[in-house]
């Protein structure tokens, strides 16, 4: 709810400019580094398919690896990404959380 009124209340702002596509600020190509959070129970392979959903799209920048985890429940990975478009980016992420497992993108 808090989303729609801070929107009706920029497009009311007589100095509001267009909005860039995405986020408030975001500028495409967009480069970061991912990270995702996972299960570990069951996620032996799940560094080899992040890299392949990420090669697909093109948007690896280096190979997914390990960070250190302060659980036994939850594992993280990061990786360097570049995204051209929101598009791909979506459906990027749409790709990464269909993935068992996994419980967030960042």
């Amino acid at each position: 709810m808090k989303e729609i009124e801070m929107e009706e209340e920029r497009a009311a702002s007589p100095s509001a400019g267009p909005v860039p596509d995405g986020v408030d600020g975001l500028e495409y190509p967009v480069e970061f580094e991912m990270r995702v959070i996972h299960l570990l129970a069951g996620s032996e392979s799940l560094a080899g398919q992040l890299a392949a959903v990420l090669a697909e799209r093109g948007v690896s920048l280096e190979s997914p690896r390990a960070l250190p985890a302060s659980g036994v429940k939850y594992g993280r990975l990061a990786c360097k990404v570049r995204f051209e478009d929101k598009e791909t980016l979506y459906a990027t992420y749409t790709a990464i959380g269909a993935l068992p497992g996994i419980k967030a993108v960042l």
